[in-house]
C-alpha cells in the first residue's frame, strides 16, 4: 500500500500559513494530541500543523495574550511544498473512517479535526502525549515554565471570553465556559491554609485584570504569574504541588499533564484523569467542604 500520513486541522479557516479563529489551545491540543498517538502507533509521518492564528476577540478585549500560538512550537515535519501537495493530491480520510489497506493505490493523508470526547480519547496514551509535546515546544517557553514553577498552590482564573453566569446554579448543573466565583478560590485557599497550618503560596494565573482579581491578590502571599505566553502557563500550572482549578479544559490539560492534586467546583469535574493506583485527588469541593489529606500532605512536603 501507498504511505499514510497525518494531518491534524485546528480550524475550518485554515490556510496553511496561518488561520483564522478557532478554538483555545486547551481544546485544539485535542485533535493534535489524538493525531500524535496515531502517527506514534502506525509509524505515520505527520504534517505540520498550521498553529499561527488570527482571533480579532483578543485584541478587542485588549488581552495581553493575543493567543495567536505563534511561534511556541517547533514541528520539524512534513511542511511547505510537500504539505501543500500531500492535502492536494492525497486520497483524504476522516480519523473515524480509515482502514489500513494493501489495496490503497494512492498516498492517504488521515484528518484529525475537533475535540470529539476530550480527554477519554487519549487517557491511555499519557506518556506519549507528554512526551511529544514538550518536544514541539520552543525552550525559551519551556525555560519560562520552569521559572515561574509555583512554589505550592497554584491558581488558574479563567476570565476573558467566559460568560458571567447568572448564578453559581448553572455551573453547578454542568454549564462550560462560565467564570467561576471568585470567591470561591479565596474561600478554598483560605481553608487549605487553616488545614496545612501554614500560609502556603499562591501563584495565580489569569487572563483577568488586576482589578477583576483583587479579591484574591489582596490576600498574603499571593503572587500573580505572567508568562506571556498560553503554553508557558499552563507547563507552569502542571507543576504546582497542588491545583485550583477554572471550568476550562486549558485547567484541566495543566491538571493531566502534572498528574497534581487537582480541586474543581461543584458541576465542573467531567472526567477522571488519573488511575486509580496513582492515588491522586482529583475532585469538587464547595466552600465549606473539608481538604481531603491527599490535598493538604503535598504541600507540606
Amino acid at each position: 500500500m501507498k504511505k499514510v500520513f497525518v494531518n491534524v486541522k485546528l480550524s475550518s479557516l485554515d490556510f496553511l500559513g496561518f488561520r483564522f479563529g478557532g478554538a483555545g489551545l486547551g481544546n485544539i491540543l485535542f485533535p493534535w494530541a489524538r493525531g500524535i498517538i496515531f502517527a506514534k502507533k502506525h509509524s505515520c509521518k505527520k504534517i505540520n500543523c498550521t498553529w499561527t492564528t488570527i482571533k480579532f476577540g483578543t485584541f478587542l478585549r485588549k488581552e495581553k495574550d493575543k493567543r495567536t500560538y505563534h511561534n511556541i512550537f517547533k514541528e520539524n515535519e512534513i511542511k511547505g511544498l510537500m504539505k501543500i501537495f500531500l492535502l492536494a493530491f492525497s486520497n483524504g480520510v476522516n480519523e473515524d473512517d480509515f482502514k489500513f489497506s494493501i489495496e490503497n493505490k494512492r498516498n492517504t493523508v488521515v484528518h484529525f479535526f475537533g475535540m470529539k470526547s476530550q480527554m477519554k480519547d487519549i487517557l491511555e496514551d499519557y506518556t506519549i502525549v507528554k512526551e511529544e509535546l514538550y518536544k514541539i515546544v520552543r525552550k525559551k517557553h519551556l525555560e519560562l515554565a520552569e521559572k515561574n514553577r509555583p512554589k505550592a498552590i497554584a491558581v488558574h482564573i479563567r476570565l476573558g471570553d467566559f460568560q458571567d453566569p447568572e448564578n453559581e446554579d448553572i455551573i453547578r448543573q454542568g454549564k462550560t465556559n462560565c467564570r467561576l466565583p471568585i470567591k470561591w478560590y479565596v474561600a478554598i485557599i483560605n481553608n487549605i491554609r487553616l488545614e496545612v497550618g501554614e500560609n502556603v503560596h499562591v501563584s495565580v494565573f489569569s487572563d483577568g485584570s488586576n482589578d477583576q482579581l483583587k479579591e484574591i491578590l489582596q490576600l498574603s502571599n499571593v503572587s500573580r504569574v505572567k508568562n506571556g505566553t498560553a503554553i508557558s502557563d499552563m507547563l507552569s500550572l502542571s507543576y504546582a504541588k497542588v491545583l485550583i482549578a477554572s471550568n476550562s479544559t486549558f485547567s484541566l490539560w495543566s491538571s493531566f499533564i502534572g498528574r497534581i492534586p487537582t480541586i474543581w467546583f461543584p458541576g465542573t469535574n467531567r472526567i477522571k484523569l488519573f488511575f486509580q493506583n496513582e492515588d491522586i485527588f482529583e475532585g469538587e469541593l464547595d466552600y465549606f467542604d473539608e481538604v481531603p489529606l491527599s490535598v493538604i500532605n503535598p504541600l507540606k512536603r
